[in-house]
């Protein structure tokens, strides 16, 4: 139990908590209405006469400010120039320290000259202009930089007229965005002034250089002097009257620039004395360059159907810093009428001659996919936009297309008509052959597109210039190639869109180098060292007996072990009871002799063969009329004579000749192997018949003749060098060709083969 003493020691000390908490909360008090009071005491007010709208001058954190009329919310403030601006766009600048005003800027919505109110009752410079009443836009950027006009031309004749469309003067068959341009000639003709100045400030010349809407000299962020000069543009109409206005410097609010309209009347020029604000929209229309308005383009307009029709494709690299150029890859597309029921019916194109053997790639099948992906890059190429419309001679330089020439003293050489001479050093060389469309279909005359290529820029991309020229036949009757069109730009393109600039001779070609089909091969010869094996093959049956599914092919096989073979194709047995037995090394087909028509025979069923095939078969044995009976197995056909003696054919034989073939088909090249860092004796060596490991010669059923070689590489054992008619700088794996001689062995000796072993 607390104790009398305990008791008044809690009493005395509750007393005391409850007088400090008082004391703390008065202070509190006292804090919050001083507070109050030096707010009050330091807070104006400013009412804006522009609307009679009252806002609050307030001092707080530190300075005065000028606060919306709820005297909470701080008016927008420029951070260049510290004024604020009003609801009413009355724009003021206050003394933080004092809160002073010190400069109000008021807006006027008096109309003078042609100005005119819209339906929302804003200013326009003069009244809204539609685009049938223009005749031409002349744009003027900020010190005379990208200076552009549109006008008016007769699409067929090429000449100004009021009735044409539009074109870019001095590029006018150039393509341009017709949305970007609608909102250019929104901008020009209907000139909607968020604000007009109130007594707007002039120098003591009595213009509006405040503005920027005059020639000043100025000094930039780094200190430099410079000529400043302001934008402009001049709209045309059709009736001849102008319209010109300035454009000055942007609003220190970010909210606009200003302008000036200029009344025109012949050559004199007379500025309207006012001072007007228009809308940010004017950076991406009327003080924009004139490249953000213009289609990048490549090339000539190709079809999305024959862009791959292309003739002589060829690609050339730079030399080192020389004016030399090589040439990578060659190609040209083979009209699908041409091709049509020969041997390359499925090869949609051919290799050019080229001047080295890596570009000389006959022999070898095109990759076509990867060309074709190519020739897509080159029909709709990934832009990232123009570098430079209307070309200078420095812009190609720049851009590293061209190099000036000069004398032995390092001066510019010039030309008859006193121009600097020029070296064309682009990296790459793109040129080829293409018959443009018309709009229903039908072919124009060949023209030639060329394509310089930059190096890698700092972003990584490309830069492309192209020129177009026509056929012109001369007075002597030959035929050349003028320039007749460029596109006047400079295009950039993404890394990854020419990429193709990268591939060496391995991308170009199909990797499989064998690609001739066994029905067109008339006969293969392979050559190893000291053994050599030669096949004959004989398609003349495979034409006929319809009824059979297999191809009917023979072979007639020698090397130089003593082996001889001849396959079984088809055997045609004139059967008792008027029935024609037609066997092939798979199938049995029985006819009417008479009718021939197919009959059933349920002695006829299905083995597998030595070779694991499905093969039919017939034991029971065929009698024919000349007294043999013969006996269908699932890998020989035994025929029983009449005079007692016996002869058997291996079926299968020629189905181990097609594995064979397979081991060819299914052999590939590995990748490219260049000889350009070797020596003349080096490559002289490498490509001596002492060297060679196997050579391969195919002769196709059209006559042609292909010889397929393979060498030893010095210090490399896994590696095979190869070329094709003595074509091509690539490599397959030695082992590979050791498989095509043992496979080529294994067929003698009728044991299995499998294209897709290693050994």
């Amino acid at each position: 139990m607390m104790t009398a003493a305990e008791k008044k020691r809690l009493s005395l000390q509750k007393r005391r908590t409850i007088a400090i908490v008082a004391v703390v909360h008065l202070i509190v008090l006292l804090v919050i209405s001083l507070v109050f009071v030096l707010d009050y005491v330091n807070t104006h007010t400013f009412e804006d006469k522009a609307d009679g709208t009252v806002y609050y001058i307030r001092h707080k954190n530190g300075e005065y400010g000028l606060y919306d009329t709820d005297r909470k919310t701080l008016l927008p403030k420029d951070s260049e120039y510290g004024y604020y601006e009003t609801h009413a766009h009355t724009l003021v600048s206050l003394d933080p320290e004092t809160g002073e005003v010190l400069k109000t800027i008021y807006v006027d919505n008096g109309l003078v000259g042609s100005e005119v109110l819209d339906v929302q009752d804003q200013i326009l410079m003069f009244p809204k202009l539609e685009r049938e009443q223009v005749r031409s836009l002349e744009v003027h950027g900020y010190n005379g930089e990208s200076s552009f006009t549109f006008a008016r031309y007769n699409a067929n004749t090429l000449k100004a007229d009021d009735n044409g469309n539009f074109a870019i003067v001095g590029s006018i068959l150039t393509e341009y965005d017709q949305e970007k341009f609608s909102a250019l000639y929104v901008a020009a003709s209907y000139t909607i002034s968020s604000q007009k100045i109130k007594e707007p400030i002039k120098d003591a010349n009595g213009a509006f250089s405040e503005y920027g809407l005059v020639p000043e000299r100025r000094v930039d962020d780094e200190g430099n002097e410079y000529d400043y000069v302001p934008a402009y543009y001049i709209l045309t109409e059709k009736t001849g009257k102008q319209h010109k206005v300035i454009i000055g410097d942007a609003l220190v609010t970010g909210g606009g620039y200003y302008a000036q309209y200029v009344e025109l009347n012949g050559s004199v020029e007379t500025p309207r004395d006012a001072v007007y604000v228009m809308g940010t929209h004017l950076s991406s229309s009327l003080l924009a360059p004139i490249k953000d308005f213009v289609t990048p383009r490549l090339t000539y307009p190709l079809s999305m159907n024959s862009y791959f029709d292309v003739e002589n494709f060829q690609i050339f690299e730079r030399v080192g810093d020389t004016l030399d150029y090589k040439q990578m890859i060659g190609f040209s597309y083979v009209d699908i009428g041409e091709r049509e029921n020969t041997i390359n019916a499925n090869v949609a194109y051919r290799f050019e001659e080229g001047d080295s053997p890596a570009s000389t790639l006959e022999g070898f099948i095109p990759a076509a996919t990867n060309i074709v992906s190519c020739l897509d890059e080159i029909y709709d190429p990934r832009f990232v936009g123009i570098h430079r419309f209307m070309v200078s001679d420095a812009d190609m330089v720049e851009a590293g297309f061209w190099k000036p020439v000069t004398d032995g003293d390092g001066n510019p050489k010039l030309d008859a008509n006193g121009k600097p001479e020029y070296d064309i050093v682009a990296d790459y060389m793109i040129t080829f052959y293409y018959n443009p469309l018309d709009d229903d279909g039908n072919e124009l005359d060949t023209i030639l597109q060329t394509i310089m290529i930059s190096g890698p820029n700092e972003n990584g991309n490309y830069y492309a210039y192209s020129t177009v020229s026509s056929k012109v036949t001369m007075d002597d009757g030959t035929v050349e190639y003028l320039p007749t069109l460029d596109y006047d730009m400079i295009v950039e393109i993404e890394a990854y869109g020419m990429r193709f600039l990268e591939w060496d001779a391995y991308d170009w070609v199909e990797s499989n180098y064998f690609n001739l089909n066994i029905a067109f091969c008339e006969s293969i010869k392979i050559e190893s060292g000291s053994y050599w094996a030669d096949f004959k093959l004989d398609n003349s049956l495979s034409d006929q007996s319809a009824g059979i599914a297999s191809n009917r092919l023979s072979v007639s096989a020698t090397d130089s072990l003593g082996n001889q073979a001849n396959t079984f194709a088809l055997l045609t047995v004139n059967a008792k009871y008027q029935k024609t037995w037609v066997i092939s090394e798979t199938a049995i087909k029985v006819y009417d002799t008479v009718t021939g028509t197919e009959q059933e025979y349920t002695s006829i069923h299905y083995e597998f063969n030595c070779v694991g095939s499905q093969v039919q078969v017939d034991t029971v044995g065929i009698e024919c009329l000349n007294g043999d009976k013969i006996y269908v197995e699932a890998d020989t056909i035994i025929i029983a004579k009449a005079d007692g003696t016996e002869e058997r054919i291996v079926r299968y034989q020629t189905q181990i000749f097609r594995h064979f073939y397979q081991t060819l088909a299914y052999s590939s090249i590995v990748d490219s192997y260049p000889l350009d860092s070797w020596t003349d004796a080096e490559r002289e060596a490498l490509l001596s018949d002492s060297n060679m490991i196997l050579k391969m010669t195919v002769k196709n059923t059209e006559g042609k003749t292909t010889v397929y070689r393979f060498y030893s590489i010095p210090g490399s054992s896994r590696k095979a060098f190869m070329t094709i008619d003595g074509n091509g700088e690539f490599y397959v794996t030695a082992s590979r060709l050791d498989k095509i001689v043992n496979d080529a062995q294994r067929f003698f000796r009728l044991e299995p083969i499998d294209g897709t072993d290693k050994t």
